[in-house]
């Protein structure tokens, strides 16, 4: 018989229309590594802004903040075009690191969740420029539509 470490309550990051997406569900093994594949908002949006939470409810704000994160420097272009790979690791001994990386160019940061990281997270959500950050959340790749197979008419 195996027993596993399993980790109590769900990970997710906010996104536009202020709800969580979950990376890393409860009751997952410890020592695992979820990714998500989100996009810009907006038009020519400069940056992207992450709100990392635990716990299992829809709105961020019933959560726990874990982190905030900032990825910068994303070129201009029009809304949904830049793809932005968003992944909570949780290693052996329960540490929960955040990243994102913008695919088109490369440029990653990350973060991992600390007691010092949560304060200025929670500060920050709870300051008055927060509402305007805010409007930089990511919001999940649009469906693609596959082609339409190909006749041989």
């Amino acid at each position: 018989m195996f027993l596993l470490d399993v980790i109590s309550v769900s990970i997710g990051v906010e996104v536009q229309g202020g709800t969580v997406v979950k990376l890393i569900d409860r009751n997952s093994a410890v020592a695992t590594k979820r990714s998500h594949i989100f996009t810009t908002s907006a038009d020519n949006q400069p940056s992207m802004v992450l709100h990392f939470v635990e716990g299992e409810h829809d709105k961020p704000s019933e959560n726990r903040t874990l982190a905030v994160l900032e990825l910068e420097g994303i070129p201009p272009a029009p809304r949904c075009l830049h793809q932005v790979e968003v992944s909570a690791s949780l290693d052996a001994n329960s540490i929960v690191t955040f990243s994102a990386m913008n695919l088109g160019t490369g440029k990653e940061i990350s973060v991992t969740a600390h007691p010092s990281a949560m304060e200025e997270a929670t500060a920050l959500i709870r300051s008055p420029q927060w509402t305007e950050l805010r409007r930089l959340s990511p919001v999940r790749m649009p469906a693609t539509t596959p082609p339409p197979p190909v006749s041989d008419d």
